[in-house]
């Protein structure tokens, strides 16, 4: 969990520096693989969350399994792509 983890002394986006409020938070779920940055390097804490983006987050963070109902297939999306338009690719 969150209590013995030290993030890395380099961090993994440019735009979340150590002195950044969740720093160690971002850092976390990173390593954890509940979430990714963007392409361009960064993490952009600036930008809300979608609804689907957090659906992404909660489905990693607690590994569940894919319903048989559910159309998607392979790993989720990255951020910034919704489900929806991932499952219509």
């Amino acid at each position: 969990g969150l209590a013995g983890f030290e993030p890395p002394s380099t961090p993994t986006f440019r735009d979340v520096p150590q002195s950044f409020w969740a720093h160690t938070y971002i850092e976390f779920i990173v390593q954890e693989e509940v979430a990714e940055g963007f392409d361009d390097g960064r993490y952009h804490p600036e930008i809300f969350v979608t609804r689907d983006q957090m659906a992404v987050f909660i489905f990693r963070a607690f590994d569940l399994p894919l319903q048989k109902r559910c159309r998607a297939a392979g790993p989720a999306p990255p951020p910034g792509v919704s489900v929806t338009a991932a499952l219509r690719a």
